[in-house]
Parts: C-alpha cells; sequence; structure tokens
C-alpha cells in the first residue's frame, strides 16, 4: 500500500463557481420588512427553507437575487410547504438595512 503525503489529495475537488456570498456580523443589524420586488438585491435577514427537500433556498445573510424570488413565488403559488415566518407566505421577507 503505497504512503499519501498529507499534501496529496486522492480525488481532487472540481472547480465551481459561487451561487451566493453570505455576509455575517458579530452585531445586532437593523432589520426591515420589505415586499420580495423590494428585496432584491438585498441581505436576507431570515432563512427560507422548503420541505421537501429541506435544503435552504434563501439563507440568513445572503444576497437575495431575482431567481430566488422568482422560484420561491412559484413555490408559494404551488402550496410548498416552507419553513420560514409567516409573512413569507404573503410576499414578504426580512433584510438587513445597509447603511453607507
Amino acid at each position: 500500500m503505497p504512503i499519501i503525503e498529507d499534501d496529496e489529495t486522492i480525488f481532487p475537488f472540481p472547480q465551481t463557481e459561487r451561487v451566493s456570498e453570505l455576509y455575517t456580523s458579530e452585531t445586532a443589524l437593523p432589520m426591515q420588512r420589505v415586499l420580495f420586488d423590494q428585496a432584491i438585491g438585498l441581505i436576507s435577514a431570515e432563512t427560507v427553507i422548503p420541505y421537501p427537500p429541506g435544503i435552504p433556498w434563501i439563507l440568513k445573510g445572503e444576497r437575495i437575487k431575482k431567481k430566488k424570488i422568482r422560484v420561491l413565488r412559484e413555490w408559494i403559488s404551488l402550496g410548498r410547504k416552507l419553513q420560514a415566518s409567516k409573512h413569507v407566505m404573503i410576499e414578504q421577507i426580512d433584510v438587513i438595512v445597509e447603511e453607507f
């Protein structure tokens, strides 16, 4: 059996494209509840998880993209189960107020 050095990789990880970027903070940030259309481009202050499959669709700290809102609207119209705040079902989401 060959010896594997610490810096060798048996199965190299493929190069992937970044799909989202999370923003974190140690302090509480001001939040605001907005309509889905107003949330595009802003940073989510909450997580939205569809069931099934139970994989987060929008993460707290993620910049919200138009595609995410479009798919989320479709799921709501189809009656999909979501683990999210009740206001998400009426197309509102909490976002972090960015101060410049």
